[in-house]
């Protein structure tokens, strides 16, 4: 049985925009921050074979939609108010 090989480069990146992703959140919103964040995180996490300009459109608009998907559920399904931040949504 093979020993897998830890990638602790990839393990690290992904700390460090954990890290960021959690400071930003509450002074620039939770749209904004998601929006930045999750592409970086996806694009950190995906195989060398899916970092591609095609793919890295894909993971944009899926984070776009993914954000404003979980938004909603929380504002109008739960009832929860997700971070503002420097934009102000009275939807």
């Amino acid at each position: 049985m093979e020993k897998e090989e830890l990638d602790y480069k990839r393990m690290l990146t992904s700390f460090m925009l954990i890290l960021v992703y959690v400071y930003l959140l509450q002074p620039v919103g939770f749209i904004v921050t998601t929006i930045l964040y999750l592409p970086l995180q996806m694009y950190v996490l995906a195989p060398d074979e899916k970092k591609t300009k095609k793919d890295i459109i894909q993971l944009a608009v899926i984070s776009v939609i993914f954000t404003f998907v979980v938004f909603f559920l929380f504002r109008y399904g739960f009832k929860i108010i997700l971070p503002a931040g420097i934009f102000t949504i009275n939807l």
